[in-house]
């Protein structure tokens, strides 16, 4: 028997992490972000609705011997928050429960003690760094925020928003809880609602092999568990072939897949990986294939949301933030529609989302960036104006070189904008006066 032990994820954590953590945001190259990063540069910032849903292919839940209160959650939110704040790995790890982890991921297999210790070693590496690249995202700029508690199958959950600026991202983690030492909730398990996949589900389908191998006859696996042993072989190929840009022999080994396996949400997703390569009608069949199948999964509207704006279906993408808004309860999450409603000229409409979005964000400059642009664009030089010394007085940031960007021209060119260079030139006079009175006289 071969041994599972921490090698068993060694090549599963580089594979399926940034798919966890990361968020790269679906929507076409725009001028805003652009604008946005150049500004930034020249502004020399210091440093500093419910739904029912498919959770992976482990259809475990995490321990909870009773409810969790109120109280209990809003202890639970405040450590997290803590924790990002001061980007802190060690307050992250303190709240994470490896064994409630291990114990879904390896539901209906019996390891020895010696595989099970070195198989949980390497979940709670992996565990920790799904979270610390969270915090490294952050460090650049990302923010991980509280949205809402979800009730889901008589459990609570908690539900955050991750979004990264340099991925130009939104995503949304749903942690699953357990009791941990003293009763005390911990974070047992996570949904990646961009993926539609919890993690103990990845982990296992990444290790099933290794882990059966281990488990040998003790080995209790569901149906859906010995049709992915049987396809294992294939579903590497397929992983393979999409690696290698083979996109169509990809698709024919998922099409000659029983008609049972076929609605599995391995096979979907793989197919899905692969017919992202295609684009186009391959692509449009398969996000269907997986609706037909998985019609809660998580994953669709931002599929979705991919696949409209790479074929310019402007009306559709705004639905499709409409139903990732409507799922999340986030507010926030408008922001996705800000750059379909302008291809449509509805400009008003994406003022309104953005407005929504700073409701919720006052502390996100780069919602900001993105309102700036959109003033300038509607030539709103009063506008712009007022947001600019908002953001000064916010982000404390020092706009001194916005001459040299073309987009800032039309407003530096108005009344409006002249007098607010005046007055930049008045406040860095007066600064400088200030800093003169301190020195002693030349000689």
């Amino acid at each position: 028997m071969r041994s599972c032990g921490k090698q068993c994820l060694f090549l599963l954590f580089s594979a399926c992490v940034f798919g966890l953590a990361g968020c790269g945001r679906p929507q076409p190259d725009n001028s805003a972000s652009q604008s946005a990063t150049e500004a930034a540069r020249a502004a020399e910032q210091p440093p500093q609705a419910k739904t029912e849903i498919t959770a992976g292919n482990s259809g475990e839940t995490a321990d909870v011997t009773k409810p969790f209160s109120d109280e209990e959650l809003t202890r639970l939110v405040g450590a997290i928050e803590s924790a990002v704040a001061h980007f802190s790995e060690k307050e992250l790890d303190a709240l994470l429960s490896p064994e409630s982890l291990t114990r879904t991921t390896l539901a209906g297999l019996a390891l020895s003690a010696e595989d099970r210790a070195g198989f949980q070693e390497a979940v709670a590496d992996s565990f920790r760094n799904v979270f610390h690249t969270v915090l490294a995202g952050c460090r650049e700029g990302g923010d991980y925020r509280f949205v809402r508690i979800i009730n889901r199958n008589d459990q609570k959950t908690l539900l955050f928003r991750l979004t990264l600026p340099e991925a130009e991202g939104l995503n949304y983690h749903e942690m699953i809880l357990a009791r941990g030492n003293g009763e005390a909730p911990q974070i047992a398990d996570l949904l990646v609602w961009k993926t539609g996949q919890r993690l103990s589900g990845t982990f296992r389908m990444a290790n099933l092999e290794s882990l059966v191998e281990a488990a040998g006859e003790t080995a209790r696996l569901s149906e859906q568990d010995q049709l992915c042993v049987q396809q294992m072989s294939k579903l590497r190929e397929m992983r393979e072939l999409t690696a290698a840009g083979k996109f169509r022999e990809t698709e024919e080994i998922y099409n000659a897949f029983p008609d049972e396996f076929q609605k599995q949400k391995v096979a979907l997703d793989l197919r899905l990986n692969a017919a992202e390569g295609s684009g186009g009608e391959t692509l449009r069949q398969a996000i269907g294939a997986l609706r037909s199948s998985l019609p809660d999964d998580t994953s669709l509207p931002f599929r979705s949301l991919a696949f409209h704006a790479s074929v310019g279906e402007w009306t559709q993408m705004v639905s499709a933030a409409d139903a990732i808004q409507q799922a999340t309860g986030d507010p926030y999450a408008a922001i996705l529609k800000v750059q379909p409603l302008l291809e449509m000229k509805q400009t008003d409409s994406a003022m309104n989302a953005i407005r929504s979005v700073r409701a919720v964000a006052e502390s996100d400059p780069n919602v900001y960036w993105l309102d700036l642009h959109l003033r300038m664009q509607q030539g709103d030089n009063a506008g712009t104006a007022t947001l600019l010394k908002e953001m000064q007085t916010r982000f404390g940031l020092e706009f001194n070189r916005l001459e040299q960007i073309p987009e800032y021209a039309g407003f530096l060119q108005s009344a409006e904008g002249k007098a607010w260079l005046e007055a930049q030139a008045e406040a860095s006079a007066a600064a400088n006066s200030s800093g003169d009175a301190g020195n002693p006289p030349k000689p």
